[in-house]
């Protein structure tokens, strides 16, 4: 086997800067990434400094925004003139349903009626 052809591994400390929030991970990462070194429970570790981590990321801290849907359609119908079609269509459609369920209680009231 060749020697030299895999980077060296070694344990580093993760140090999110966001939030001040730091961990201790195996890394080959290239020792010029590294920012330093800092003790932790009397070992010293190289620091490699990082934007993220699950400290800071909004998914696990629960502050992810959610995405806006509401009024898309509605937006989309809009910007191709489509709006007002659907919003008849709508309303036709909310007509036939509670004619449906008019004739039903009227129905309804028939039976009863008949059974007295």
């Amino acid at each position: 086997m060749k020697a030299n052809t895999h980077p060296e591994f070694r344990l580093v400390l993760f140090k999110d800067i966001t939030c001040d929030f730091s961990f201790v991970a195996g890394t080959a990462a290239d020792p010029k990434t590294y920012a330093g070194t800092e003790t932790v429970d009397g070992v010293e570790y190289p620091i490699i400094k990082i934007d993220i981590s699950s400290a800071s990321h909004p998914f696990y801290t629960g502050k992810q925004k959610g995405l806006r849907t509401q009024g898309n359609v509605e937006k989309f119908l809009r910007k191709y003139g489509m709006l007002e079609e659907a919003q008849a269509a709508e309303a036709a459609a909310k007509a036939a349903e509670d004619a449906e369920a008019a004739e039903a209680a009227e129905a309804a009231e028939a039976a009863e009626a008949a059974e007295a």
